[in-house]
């Protein structure tokens, strides 16, 4: 019997002709099966060590900021700035990767700029406009991006020459670069 998305009736694996309930399905996970009953049976559990993990975790994450907060603060600084190249590269995101390799790039070349051992006197007031002109773009991409969303889940087009599936796009698309680099 063919398997549906992992699914398959437990009556057909043991070789029973009895008929199919909820709880006689047969979850393939690997190399072994569970059934749904064990699922139930054991999601109570599940949780239970989800969430101790989750508290050990967020434990060892405290006691690693207190005890170490220069490594802590680079380790988390390094993560959040290249985990979405990453996960753009890996995704085969293109257009993201060099979005952020272009921000990466001017970020980079600025700080260089202002870790020099004698600042040129326009230095401070290039490192603030960056800064202060990304956050303001990125605001206002974030806002119009949601506003355009909302629109059009309101029944307000803007682009009408566009098709609903490319004008949401482009909209999301906007909104999620603008939060990325805010």
């Amino acid at each position: 019997m063919p398997l549906h998305h992992g699914i398959a009736s437990a009556a057909s694996v043991h070789g029973h002709a009895a008929s199919v309930h909820d709880h006689d399905k047969v979850i393939v996970h690997g190399n072994h099966n569970h059934t749904a009953e064990d699922t139930r049976h054991d999601s109570g559990y599940i949780f239970l060590v989800l969430m101790f993990t989750m508290a050990i975790a967020q434990i060892g994450v405290y006691v690693w900021k207190k005890r170490s907060p220069k490594t802590f603060n680079l380790t988390t600084l390094t993560l959040l700035w290249i985990f979405p190249f990453l996960l753009s590269a890996y995704s085969l995101y293109w257009r993201f990767v060099l979005v952020w390799l272009i921000f990466s790039c001017r970020t980079a070349s600025i700080i260089m700029k202002a870790r020099k051992k004698q600042l040129e006197k326009r230095t401070p007031r290039t490192v603030y406009q960056w800064f202060s002109v990304t956050h303001k773009l990125c605001y206002f991409g974030a806002c119009s991006g949601y506003g355009l969303v909302m629109l059009e889940a309101s029944g307000i087009v803007i682009l009408k020459n566009l098709a609903c599936s490319v004008r949401c796009g482009f909209y999301v698309l906007v909104s999620f670069f603008s939060h990325r680099f805010i």
